[in-house]
């Protein structure tokens, strides 16, 4: 929908942002339909909000809990004057804003979850690039299918976002309801949360931070025998792109980064090479996997 459909979106984006200070400056789902309503404030206002705030990096994913949103530093110790400044000048460079709605079907949904039950109820990345496309599943249909299954609570994420990993119950239930679970998960979605679709490739980094990307550099030693050989730009370009394309997995961003996000990718990538921490041991131009085997 355009913006200007919703009256005073701004200042409605502001209620919001608001209640998320109020509440710590954090607020997850629950919190949300528990406080929001009450506040006037419908679902479609709030996505809407969301989806501005979200890729203007002023709504960050929060770092203690994966189910919710925090408010980024600058929002959150902004005073009344500066948070309408912050919050106007996001909704300037973003005029017109689609409600995210998950383009996936029940079915596709459901050959998710048979994937992950053939796979002992788990697909790492490299798995699941390798597997969902055999099923008619790309990389669009497989983002939305996570995303919703994930709200659902039946698939989980890593800490890294590496590994996908399916519900106990889900993992022992009869493959012939697959189908149907997906049904009931797309009609239970919940619209608060901003999804994969709606996010943008620099807030996505910085969120991953210098530990996601580290765990990632750590997949790359594990999928290459437990080590990375150092060869100076060289090496950080290849993993700067192996993060990239990790991180976009399950997110519609195509090819093509814009440079501050490849710009913040490079120089988290030779921050770890840098200093590379206790997962990591290095002997000259290697640098090897602690508590791996070839």
């Amino acid at each position: 929908m355009a913006l200007p459909a919703l009256a005073d979106t701004p200042e409605r984006a502001a209620m919001l942002v608001q209640a998320m200070r109020d509440n710590g400056c954090a607020m997850n789902g629950n919190e949300a339909d528990a406080t929001l309503p009450a506040l006037g404030l419908t679902p479609d206002e709030v996505q809407v909000s969301i989806s501005v705030l979200y890729p203007a990096g002023l709504v960050v994913p929060s770092e203690d809990d994966g189910n919710a949103l925090s408010l980024a530093p600058q929002l959150c110790d902004a005073d009344e004057e500066q948070s309408q400044a912050l919050i106007a000048e996001a909704f300037d460079v973003a005029p017109t804003i689609e409600p995210w709605a998950p383009d996936v079907t029940p079915a596709q949904g459901g050959a998710l979850i048979g994937a992950l039950r053939d796979n002992d109820c788990a697909l790492t990345e490299t798995q699941a690039g390798q597997a969902l496309p055999e099923l008619g599943l790309g990389m669009a249909a497989s983002r939305d299918a996570v995303a919703v299954l994930t709200e659902a609570g039946i698939v989980g994420l890593n800490d890294d976002r590496s590994l996908l990993r399916l519900d106990d119950a889900i993992c022992a239930a009869d493959a012939e309801d697959d189908e149907s679970v997906m049904a009931r998960a797309l009609a239970g979605l919940d619209l608060f949360l901003p999804r994969p679709a709606s996010a943008a490739p620099l807030p996505l980094i910085q969120g991953l931070g210098r530990d996601g990307v580290s765990a990632l550099i750590a997949l790359n030693a594990e999928l290459n025998g437990c080590a990375v050989t150092l060869a100076g730009a060289e090496t950080e370009a290849m993993l700067a792109d192996f993060v990239i394309d990790q991180a976009a997995m399950f997110h519609d961003f195509g090819p093509e980064w814009p440079e501050p996000a490849r710009a913040e990718t490079a120089r988290l990538v030779a921050g770890v090479l840098d200093d590379p921490g206790p997962d990591f041991d290095r002997s000259g131009d290697t640098l090897t996997l602690t508590h791996c085997t070839p």
